[in-house]
């Protein structure tokens, strides 16, 4: 396989994950929204149903690691970068609380 052809798969592969990630917090937003009282104030046991978002996050850190390798062997600088930049984004909205923001 071609190297340019797996950077997009990296790139792929890093939008794939920001999607779920971003998914996941809507979901997790809309079920605070919809929760009341000692419910809200022990949400966090009631987020625990959503951890499997920690899997999209650790899939983000491992093209994380696979895109950093491709930049340091100098290979196309600019599509390396983006797909660094995605699992970037992709992993700080998974292993962070990014839905808490809306409320």
């Amino acid at each position: 396989m071609d190297r340019k052809k797996i950077i997009y798969l990296i790139i792929v592969v890093s939008i794939i994950c920001l999607i779920f990630s971003v998914k996941v917090n809507i979901n997790t937003y809309q079920d605070y929204m919809q929760s009341t009282g000692k419910t809200r104030a022990l949400f966090g046991l009631s987020e625990l149903k959503f951890s499997y978002k920690y899997y999209f996050g650790i899939i983000s850190l491992i093209v994380f690691i696979i895109s950093a390798n491709y930049l340091r062997k100098k290979e196309n600088r600019l599509l390396v970068s983006i797909a660094m930049l995605i699992s970037i984004l992709a992993m700080i909205i998974s292993f962070f609380r990014v839905w808490r923001i809306c409320i």
